[in-house]
């Protein structure tokens, strides 16, 4: 089994299945995804601020588009659909001890 990076934020049987990092992995997908939505913005405002709305608008959606769905597959494929970030904690905790 590949390491997780990605576990529930709610407890198995909730209805919201929103997924929360758990490893250092999971954090830099989440800090690349910011990073890359970041420097999107930039972009978009100097190409605005240039005149060229039109490749503006179109670098961002691409680049929200890979950002985005780079986020997706990794939430999803390194996940731990039947544990809780909660769960994780404690055994970290029980591992330090």
């Amino acid at each position: 089994m590949s390491k997780v990076w990605f576990a529930r934020l709610m407890p198995v049987g909730h209805p919201r299945k929103t997924m929360s990092p758990v490893s250092r992995e999971g954090w830099l997908v989440v800090t690349g995804f910011i990073v890359a939505m970041g420097t999107g913005a930039l972009l978009f405002f100097w190409l605005l601020s240039s005149g060229r709305t039109v490749l503006g608008v179109a670098l961002y959606a691409l680049i929200a588009l890979a950002a985005g769905g780079g986020y997706l597959w990794a939430a999803s494929a390194r996940s731990d659909q039947q544990r809780s970030v909660d769960d994780y904690r404690r055994m970290a905790s029980r591992e330090r001890t």
